[in-house]
């Protein structure tokens, strides 16, 4: 079996997770801090920061750190995370000195190599495809991703304005409360004004021609003063 590695990503002199770093400690943030902000483990924060990325669970929640650690400290998440997928290497050499260790070197092998190496890529071609379509036909259907970084649900505040920031598609249409809102890169943020009580939010994402997704939200303002 042909497994992968990633290694590390350099934007000129420093590797993503250098960048981050700094970008980390420019905003004043220590790994305490930024895991309580992200809800990421410290642990998991060091594996980015060092590009260990084998350290962490799976590519999903790599990207979806990735994506959180770049909210909170001013970077794009978008643009960090195909910096990402930029710098993924699937085959290493050491993959490629395995497989010749399990072929003889005899002369009939030389012979059956070119058809092995033919099959081979034509049922690796076929799995590519057949995954391809998949992904295509689960993309059209799956509703978008919709993440709020804030307000969090049942927040009481006493101020009467809140300002609303989360995360969509790039390409889906974001309303709340059946209003339309910016989206930029799939980023968005939105002042909102509060009615003295409970304050229900309804965060709705939509592709384009396709599902959505609802995200409610509730905030409270309280507006007497507690003794």
């Amino acid at each position: 079996m042909v497994s992968f590695t990633v290694r590390k990503i350099k934007n000129e002199s420093s590797s993503l997770g250098e960048l981050l770093n700094k970008k980390r400690q420019a905003a004043g943030l220590s790994l305490n801090q930024l895991s309580k902000r992200t809800a990421i483990a410290e642990r998991y924060l060091t594996a980015i920061e060092s590009d260990d990325w084998l350290k962490l669970p799976g590519e999903v929640y790599i990207k979806n750190f990735l994506r959180r650690y770049a909210f909170e400290v001013g970077l794009d998440p978008v643009r960090v995370e195909k910096k990402y997928e930029q710098n993924k290497v699937l085959f290493t050499p050491s993959n490629i000195a395995s497989l010749h260790k399990t072929l003889p070197l005899s002369s009939s092998h030389f012979i059956v190599l070119p058809k092995f190496i033919r099959n081979f890529l034509i049922v690796f071609l076929l799995i590519l495809l057949i995954s391809y379509i998949g992904w295509q036909t689960k993309a059209y259907f799956t509703p978008p991703q919709l993440s709020i970084y804030y307000p969090t649900d049942n927040l009481i505040t006493d101020i009467p304005t809140i300002t609303l920031r989360g995360q969509t598609d790039s390409e889906a249409v974001v309303m709340i409360n059946d209003v339309l809102v910016s989206v930029n890169d799939g980023l968005f943020e939105e002042e909102l004004d509060l009615q003295p009580g409970v304050n229900i939010l309804k965060i709705t994402a939509t592709k384009k021609n396709g599902p959505s997704k609802d995200v409610f939200i509730s905030v409270m303002w309280r507006t007497e003063t507690v003794n």
